[in-house]
């Protein structure tokens, strides 16, 4: 087992020239092998906190509302749209990815890479494209040099009981800061349903390092009885060690293991499609890198990937809503 995890180690550790990055890697990977994850004692940055309120909707269940959800039943939805700068132009794209949401109507959406720049912003030109009945909330997590920024955002139907969000830093090999935005949300059951929503470095010892901040969060705050944990964790299929863990398949973690709602529902899936449950890229599935989990009384239903839609443009070329499918999942509230 030691030898096993000293060969994660290697391989997550790469080309890294850090020392304070290579310690808090080992701290980690020590953990690990001990079934628990050190206090950091890592306060929240506040970013995001203090959202303008002018950037929110009424966000009230009526009758209507409680429709969507019979049963105690709530459908989510993850999704990188892939900023502004790289693919087709965001002006074409934005239809294409609202018209995704808006077939499924899920109750929480969670949008990855989400930027602004120059007076425009993806959250809200989105935002434009959907119905009224869902509040916006968004959270910085990196402002470049130009001045514009890129972070999360998060749509939902449901009243906002509590949110903020944590820094999960950065590293030498990948400058780009992360943040985990949670979301504390009224159920029209009464309950609470926690909502933690991240984009994970694609460099993989900057992910594994970013874990123990994220552990922190998910412990620290915890109000409702089911948390959902999603996003884009840029896993690939030779390296799903931070799913892994999540999910306790290297030890106990602080509040127990997360479910993996799209293994949940497909255990016994015998397709033999290969690009089956992939969700990166659209132009040529690779890898299953966004990632829907839960922990608490749940019941998974449903896990499906959609957003295979695109338009051809005036010169011939076919435009895709994102280099990313969307990840949507029903879970039943128990």
């Amino acid at each position: 087992m030691f030898f096993d995890v000293l060969t994660k180690l290697q391989r997550s550790l790469g080309t890294m020239r850090i020392l304070g990055d290579v310690l808090r890697t080992v701290t980690l990977f020590l953990s690990v092998l001990s079934g628990s994850f050190a206090e950091l004692g890592q306060e929240d940055t506040g970013f995001g906190a203090a959202t303008d309120a002018s950037l929110f909707k009424a966000a009230v269940f009526d009758t209507e509302d409680q429709g969507r959800h019979h049963n105690n039943t709530i459908k989510v939805m993850s999704y990188n749209i892939q900023n502004f700068d790289s693919g087709a132009p965001w002006a074409s794209r934005k239809h294409l990815v609202a018209q995704v949401i808006r077939d499924e109507e899920p109750a929480v959406v969670a949008v990855q890479e989400v930027r602004t720049r120059d007076g425009r912003s993806q959250a809200l030109e989105l935002a434009e494209l959907l119905s009224p009945k869902y509040a916006l909330l968004r959270d910085t997590a990196m402002e470049y040099e130009d001045g514009s920024t890129e972070g999360l955002a998060l749509y939902t139907t449901l009243p906002i009981r509590l949110h903020h969000s944590t820094s999960l830093g950065s590293s030498y090999l990948d400058l780009n800061e992360r943040v985990c935005q949670h979301a504390a949300l009224a159920l029209p059951t009464g309950g609470v349903l926690d909502v933690f929503h991240t984009h994970l470095s694609y460099d993989r010892s900057t992910q594994v390092a970013s874990l123990e901040r994220l552990m922190d969060c998910l412990s620290l705050h915890r109000e409702g009885s089911v948390q959902l944990l999603l996003g884009d964790l840029n896993t690939h299929s030779d390296y799903r060690l931070v799913a892994e863990v999540l999910t306790g398949l290297h030890g106990e973690i602080p509040g127990g293991p997360f479910t993996d709602l799209w293994e949940a529902v497909h255990s016994s899936n015998t397709s033999k499609d290969p690009d089956f449950g992939l969700t990166f890229s659209t132009s040529k599935l690779i890898t299953r890198c966004d990632y829907i989990m839960a922990r608490g009384s749940f019941t998974p239903i449903l896990a499906k990937t959609l957003g295979d839609v695109s338009l051809t443009d005036d010169g011939g070329s076919i435009i895709a809503a994102s280099d990313h499918l969307a990840l949507l999942v029903e879970i039943a509230l128990s």
